[in-house]
């Protein structure tokens, strides 16, 4: 790590591999699988490099999420190789800290200035970024707002199902519901093959599941 260059504000330790770090800082992500011996640069895709915070799931420790002072919030799935915005509901950029539920850490906050999610004001500048019940809830939503009522069971019945199964305290019903998505899928296909969905309409509906399969972790 070149610390001419790069201030340290954040680190994280994989629980699982604990010679595995992450340091973050005003040169972006870095890590270590020396126990700090040796770091390289994990930066690549993250737009800002200005890095505040550093959150690593405890479950699948190569998904780590970085905060930035000015982009937001960014994810990497694949131990720091790769980085994209995780930005859904935030309306302030400028992130102080990321933290995940211990018990379902696909459910993801972040502090900021100040803000609102999904019209809920959540106090104390602490947004929800991703809840994967909230995450079905707004595709069950979205499919409500673009199809006639007659249209909507056979799509809506897997989504409800999925979404039932994020709501109690039992992580391990997110495979569960990683299993509706894939129901959810095959149903747009085949609503779409029937032409009760346009191709556009099947399209951002897969897009959708795709968005909530890839934060869930599913397989």
């Amino acid at each position: 790590m070149d610390t001419t260059s790069c201030c340290v504000t954040a680190l994280a330790i994989d629980p699982q591999t604990p010679t595995t770090l992450y340091a973050g800082g005003t040169g972006g992500v870095f890590k270590s699988t020396d126990g700090g011996e040796s770091w390289s640069a994990v930066s690549s895709g993250l737009t800002d490099l200005r890095v505040s915070s550093l959150a690593i799931d405890p479950k699948t420790p190569t998904t780590l999420y970085a905060g930035t002072s000015g982009s937001g919030v960014f994810r990497s799935a694949d131990g720091g190789i790769s980085w994209s915005a995780f930005n859904a509901g935030l309306t302030d950029l400028n992130i102080s800290s990321v933290v995940l539920d211990p018990r379902r850490p696909t459910t993801v906050y972040a502090a900021a200035a100040g803000g609102f999610f999904d019209g809920r004001v959540t106090g104390g500048g602490v947004f929800v970024i991703f809840t994967p019940a909230d995450a079905f809830e707004r595709l069950i939503e979205a499919i409500r707002r673009a199809l006639a009522p007659e249209e909507q069971s056979s799509l809506i019945g897997p989504l409800r199902q999925g979404a039932t199964l994020l709501t109690d305290t039992n992580p391990n019903n997110d495979r569960a519901a990683c299993g509706r998505l894939d129901a959810f899928t095959d149903q747009v296909n085949s609503e779409e093959a029937s032409g009760n969905l346009t191709a556009a309409q099947a399209s951002q509906l897969r897009r959708d599941a795709a968005e909530i399969t890839t934060a869930l972790g599913c397989p």
